[in-house]
């Protein structure tokens, strides 16, 4: 293994870190953006939907701050994994 090699998932992490973490932080810097994520959430009759909203919104956050800095990137990605398959589940 060459020297850079230990360096190459920074290129899938940190796009994907960004995105998880640029697609959330209006929810998390905006109680009236985490409110209409509430609604649509309602909308779809998902139980306990503003504590449901926090919950994915503050997973998918963290997780992309983990993926950025290489921390625990194997339970951030189980933890992503669960929370797009019951998004896909809910929305099709």
């Amino acid at each position: 293994m060459s020297g850079l090699q230990k360096y190459a998932d920074i290129f899938i992490r940190f796009p994907v870190g960004f995105h998880l973490i640029y697609g959330t932080q209006d929810n998390i810097f905006s109680w009236t953006r985490m409110l209409e994520f509430r609604d649509f959430l309602k909308d779809l009759d998902v139980p306990f939907a503003l504590w449901a909203a926090h919950l994915s919104v503050y997973a998918q956050f963290l997780a992309g701050i983990a993926f950025i800095l290489g921390y625990k990137t194997k339970w951030a990605a189980v933890l992503m994994i669960i929370n797009f398959v019951i998004a896909i589940y809910l929305v099709h």
